[in-house]
């Protein structure tokens, strides 16, 4: 859903070009840029995860070797991770080569149980919760090592 921003601008393109590409999904991405290029430059719309894991050769990858998990990183996973970030393309690359997804996290918003209804083999969160924001933030590269190091500690026990 665009914002009014966009809505506004779309209502003179709609004027002018005789159409308005406010209402596409992803044309308020990039603080609008994408409609602008859309509008504008006649720009295709495209999967920018689609386009990463192509461009990075992972599922030739996938294909080729054997992989115990991937293990893919997103800030904050919640409602909104579950409906097209990085993460969703990420758990369909899992899905379909059959290996389990697990997701490394700052801030866990989302019900583990809802994750793995969605395809999501585990979520590993980093903060702690009893610490600020600023504490979690500065001290990232520990939490984030201390937290995969127990998790796979963990699965190994």
């Amino acid at each position: 859903m665009s914002g009014p921003g966009i809505k506004a601008i779309g209502s003179h393109s709609t004027k002018e070009l005789g159409e308005s590409n406010a209402e596409l999904r992803g044309a308020g991405a990039a603080g609008g840029a994408a409609f602008g290029l859309k509008s504008f430059m006649h720009a295709e719309f495209i999967s920018g995860t689609a386009f990463i894991l192509d461009l990075a050769q992972i599922p030739e990858l996938l294909s080729s070797k054997h992989f115990d998990y991937i293990i893919t990183g997103e800030g904050k996973i919640d409602m909104q991770t579950l409906s097209g970030k990085w993460i969703n393309g990420v758990m369909e690359l899992g899905q379909t080569y059959g290996i389990p997804v697990v997701a490394v996290c700052g801030m866990l918003e989302v019900d583990p149980e809802e994750l793995r209804a969605a395809g999501l083999f585990e979520a590993i969160e980093v903060r702690k919760k009893n610490e600020s924001l600023e504490y979690n933030m500065k001290n990232a590269a520990e939490l984030l090592e201390k937290a995969i190091t127990r998790y796979f500690t963990d699965l190994k026990s």
